[in-house]
């Protein structure tokens, strides 16, 4: 998303985030209650997160896929708690499994797998930001009109937005223009696009070297030269969105 701290322009929401922004008001508001010792509140507060969560894992398990935290409740009876500790502890939550041969995955950007999920996010919200704008390469135009919400329906592909909202977001530093339409134009995320999305993420990485790690990056040399034995970062990428079947926390 745009950091409201630097993006000083009107906002572009959807209904449903204009809703979620309503609701949020009002949970912040029971909070306060809660925190100011009403009791009352504080059970309301507790019940709308347990019917939340129900809601979610009865209908929407399968989105978990595409979030990067799942939340869940513990039942009271003892036997009831470990069953659900046990289903959470294997569950495949950002596109992942929480426990490789019993044992928790590094997620670190210097792993392969945080490496790889992380850059599938970046160019996920790198493509987001260039369809937002309607980015055609130009960097001149003003795109949208005010809604009769109030809300902005584009926002100006230019400069500054170029240099603060995607750069600032994304870190993707590159200025190539054929790149940025190509990102923009990529498919949905998924098993069949995968290669597609392995293939324009090396080359956005191979354009910002400053996003690969040094330790990735040393992979692909051989040990008596500086002669390359293949694209480490790429490898990385393969191997791990092999079994990522989503985007975590993807934008639409």
């Amino acid at each position: 998303m745009i950091d409201s701290r630097t993006y000083a322009g009107p906002p572009v929401m959807t209904p449903g985030a204009i809703a979620g922004r309503a609701a949020i008001s009002e949970l912040e508001k029971l909070l306060a209650m809660a925190k100011g010792g009403d009791n009352s509140a504080l059970r309301s507060f507790h019940q709308i997160a347990c019917n939340s969560v129900e809601i979610l894992n009865e209908h929407y398990p399968d989105f978990a896929a595409s979030v990067l935290k799942w939340p869940v409740v513990m039942p009271q009876e003892k036997e009831a708690r470990k069953a659900v500790a046990e289903k959470a502890k294997r569950m495949d939550i950002g596109a992942v499994k929480a426990v490789a041969m019993g044992r928790p995955e590094d997620s670190a950007y210097t792993s392969d797998k945080g490496f790889a999920i992380e850059n599938l996010q970046r160019v996920s919200k790198a493509r987001y930001l260039l369809r937002l704008s309607e980015y055609d390469g130009l960097n001149n135009h003003t795109v949208g009109e005010l809604g009769d919400d109030g809300f902005w329906t584009g926002w100006c592909a230019d400069e500054e937005f170029m240099a603060i909202a995607f750069t600032g977001t994304t870190e993707i530093e590159t200025i190539d223009q054929t790149l940025l339409i190509v990102i923009r134009d990529l498919p949905d995320y998924s098993a069949v696009t995968r290669k597609q999305w392995v293939d324009v993420i090396a080359k956005v990485l191979k354009a910002n070297p400053h996003l690969v790690p040094e330790i990735i990056r040393e992979r692909g040399l051989t040990p008596t030269s500086n002669t390359r034995r293949g694209d480490p970062a790429k490898s990385a990428l393969r191997r791990i969105l092999a079994k990522v079947s989503a985007v975590p926390d993807a934008h639409t």
